[in-house]
């Protein structure tokens, strides 16, 4: 599987793209399973399920780290090249 990556919606999420067939158990005690191209998603509290590739890429947006506020309050970090 490829390493993790840091992702955003609404909350900070970690995914990783499958690239083989993967099982795990969600936070409901309910089986879920995915295959390659879909997403292994790790909640906040520790928690993971499979999203389907099309509704991941649907909802998620890489986070990247360069726009970050510096501290709490202050504006975010312009990306180098985007004003």
């Amino acid at each position: 599987m490829d390493d993790w990556k840091l992702y955003r919606t609404r909350f900070l999420a970690k995914a990783r793209r499958l690239d083989q067939l993967c099982t795990v158990t969600d936070a409901r005690g309910r089986e879920q399973q995915g295959g390659p191209g879909d997403y292994l998603v790790q909640a906040p509290d520790g928690s993971q399920r499979i999203a389907p590739a099309q509704v991941f890429e649907d909802i998620y947006v890489e986070f990247e780290p360069d726009t970050v506020p510096l501290r709490a309050g202050q504006d975010q970090q312009p990306r180098q090249g985007v004003k």
